[in-house]
């Protein structure tokens, strides 16, 4: 097969009015199934050797052969790459899984990359920011971006766990709705952690890192090495979409914004003060911060009210989404950072 033959094939499906599709609706999420999923309208869909991925059309999907990168991924070395020149890398740098494992570790991003051979693995970026959930036994859906997700087009169906201890243990316990481990609300749907791969066939999961012992670095060749990773990932950041970084008191985002020095005129900078005031340092701090620089630096408050239509997708989207942060998210970060890719120290 010639590489143009097994270059990615988009299909737009297109649906009658009543099935038209909302782009708030599971927005930028994803599917792989091993068969045709008739149900889902208006996605994007791939078929690569027996895979069917289906992608929201504001999500971007990169194939090359047999690897599929989905989501963003940046290069620090060169900021000038997109994510198709990224995805080419990947594949010319031939080499079994260890080396592959080995040489993702220079990029970063939020991103899966499906590599469907024969031996069909699929792993995301190293913080799991592109999450990856998949099913532990048979079904026509392999994995996909939330377990909810999964569980809406399963066959055969997968169910809701019905132990209340777990759920108990979630209410009362897990910090921030913070999951402990792999597991799900859904009966035979797992999390796929960071720096873990799954290989398809088997459902099995591996650690691919560390792979060796941690060496230690001494100060100076880790601050070194630390900034010019950081410079460079900002840069390609910028390079490619418009930017917004969340700037507080904390080390984390000074960090970034010491990083992002030579392109403070090419991003938003702001902060959210939900119930802080001026007084507090996350307030404080970065207002004089940029006003020392000569900057614009805004201060966003907390809006009352919010659309019915983005609630209910809101807290659909998102397994178990926590409804009590809903008005900031949908007045601050829907109506005025959409358009912008967002930077956050933590």
């Amino acid at each position: 097969m010639s590489l143009e033959e097994m270059k990615i094939q988009l299909e737009r499906k297109t649906s009658g009015s009543a099935q038209k599709l909302d782009r708030l609706h599971y927005r930028r999420q994803f599917l792989i199934a091993v068969e045709p999923v008739e149900e889902v309208y208006g996605w994007d869909c791939m078929k690569i050797n027996r895979y069917f991925l289906y992608a929201h059309p504001d999500l971007e999907i990169n194939c090359f052969t047999h690897f599929v990168l989905i989501g963003n991924i940046y290069d620090y070395e060169v900021p000038e790459k997109n994510n198709g020149d990224i995805l080419v890398d990947i594949v010319k740098h031939g080499g079994g899984r260890r080396e592959l494992f080995s040489f993702m570790k220079k990029y970063a991003g939020c991103y899966v990359l499906f590599i469907a051979s024969d031996k069909p693995i699929i792993f995301h970026d190293a913080r799991g920011l592109r999450e990856i959930y998949y099913c532990t036994g048979e079904n026509r859906i392999v994995c996909g971006s939330q377990p909810n997700l999964i569980a809406e087009y399963s066959r055969p169906s997968i169910t809701h766990r019905t132990d209340q201890a777990f759920f108990d243990f979630y209410k009362n316990f897990a910090r921030d709705s913070q999951w402990v481990g792999d597991e799900t609300p859904y009966m035979g749907i797992k999390h796929l952690l960071p720096n873990h791969s799954l290989d398809i066939n088997s459902r099995t999961v591996f650690r691919y890192w560390p792979d060796e012992p941690v060496r230690k670095l001494n100060v100076r060749d880790s601050v070194e090495r630390s900034c010019s990773f950081l410079k460079g990932i900002m840069k390609s950041v910028v390079n490619r979409q418009s930017t917004a970084m969340a700037v507080t008191a904390g080390n984390d985002s000074r960090i970034l914004l010491a990083a992002s020095r030579e392109l403070v005129k090419d991003i938003y900078f702001f902060v959210n003060d939900i119930n802080l005031g001026p007084s507090h340092p996350d307030i404080y701090v970065p207002e004089r911060l940029f006003k020392s620089i000569g900057q614009p630096f805004s201060i966003h408050k907390e809006d009352t009210g919010v659309d019915e239509k983005f609630r209910e997708y809101y807290l659909k989207n998102v397994c178990l989404a926590e409804s009590s942060r809903i008005s900031y998210i949908y007045n601050i970060f829907h109506k005025k950072l959409a358009d912008k890719i967002l930077v956050l120290g933590v």
